[in-house]
């Protein structure tokens, strides 16, 4: 179990629809990580991802960071352990596979968000396991991972003002790693899908799950991989990572 973090502030559901690029009305949702100040404010705060994927996502990390502050407690906590914060927000509910619906790791918040509805069920039953494990695989590929970020990242930090040495990079290569087997959890599903006779139920079902999958996983790695070079090499602290 990670510590979740005191708020000092966050932001409102008046703030959220201020923001909204879609309008009051419409939902969106937005996902970013920062470093944490002793002051409990934010810097350093880059974009994970966003619904819909047109959002002009650095133009609401810039509005909604300054929002948010975390208790002088929690930020002292993050400072010790080199955890960043994810934040996921959302005006009204998580769009299906839009954003994640639960927290990750080491602080995060939701606000104002619905879990989203969950997918129509699978009537194929050799389908219906394949995708049992799919998710069984991701989910836990997905822990694993995030923890080998955090030890990349804490042994990076901890060498401030030092080169990195061939133990760091080994560290930034197992998270690489791990992010090529998560990745490769979706291809039972695909490779089950593609030999059955799928109704439209449930062929909507696995193309949901494997694009919700390809978004977390694409949005997660840039983000980590950006974080990870720039502790590496401090001048390309601003590198954008793309992801085939």
């Amino acid at each position: 179990m990670h510590d979740q973090p005191e708020f000092a502030k966050k932001p409102t559901l008046a703030d959220l629809t201020r923001v909204n690029p879609r309008g009051a009305t419409a939902d969106f949702g937005l996902s970013f990580n920062c470093v944490i100040n002793s002051s409990g404010t934010l810097s350093d705060c880059r974009p994970i991802y966003a619904s819909p994927e047109s959002a002009n996502k650095p133009g609401l990390v810039r509005a909604l960071a300054p929002l948010i502050r975390l208790s002088r407690v929690s930020a002292a906590l993050a400072h010790d352990k080199a955890y960043r914060l994810t934040i996921d927000v959302a005006l009204d509910t998580i769009g299906s596979y839009g954003m994640p619906k639960e927290c990750r790791p080491p602080f995060c918040m939701i606000e104002g968000a619905m879990p989203p509805p969950p997918p129509p069920p699978i009537n194929d039953p050799v389908l219906a396991a394949a995708l049992n494990r799919t998710r069984a695989c991701f989910e836990a590929a997905w822990e694993r991972s995030t923890t080998l970020r955090f030890s990349a990242e804490k042994a990076l930090r901890d060498r401030t003002g030092q080169s990195a040495t061939d133990e760091d990079r080994k560290l930034a290569l197992d998270y690489v790693h791990s992010r090529h087997a998560l990745a490769a959890c979706s291809a039972d599903l695909s490779a089950t899908a593609r030999v059955l006779p799928l109704n439209p139920t449930d062929a909507h079902s696995v193309k949901s799950t494997v694009d919700g999958m390809k978004m977390s996983y694409e949005g997660q790695t840039r983000y980590g991989l950006a974080i990870l070079i720039g502790l590496l090499d401090p001048a390309a602290a601003k590198v954008e990572v793309s992801i085939p």
